[in-house]
């Protein structure tokens, strides 16, 4: 019976998981723009295994490459180049993302609530 406890908790640490990125990830434009592919082509078989291929590849690729600089730049100096990458992300997201903001006023859209993009793709 303790092998049995030690499995359902393990698999409730990874559906509550699951549950929780996937919520954080609903208003990702990815997946906003592959629900309304599945609603308007009615076909969510390919539209999701496309989905699936291109994550595996994505991350299969990444591991490489990551596992590549792993093997060429010492432990010290990766530790720096991480924390740079980390502070280098960190102040992209603060920018503010000025190409959108000139679409949306060319299509006249701000005076709507500024960022309407998954509103006026649904």
């Amino acid at each position: 019976m303790p092998g049995k406890f030690k499995l359902t908790v393990c698999m409730e640490a990874f559906l509550v998981s699951m549950v929780v990125v996937a919520l954080g990830e609903i208003g990702d434009k990815t997946q906003l723009l592959a629900l309304m592919l599945a609603a308007r082509l009615r076909q969510p078989v390919p539209i999701v295994l496309g989905i699936v291929v291109a994550t595996r590849a994505n991350h299969t690729l990444a591991g490489l490459v990551g596992g590549w600089i792993r093997e060429i730049v010492p432990t010290t100096y990766l530790r720096w180049l991480l924390a740079l990458s980390f502070l280098l992300v960190a102040f992209w997201a603060l920018k503010a993302d000025s190409i959108d903001d000139e679409a949306e006023r060319e299509e006249g859209w701000e005076e709507y609530g500024g960022k309407s993009a998954p509103v006026r793709s649904a």
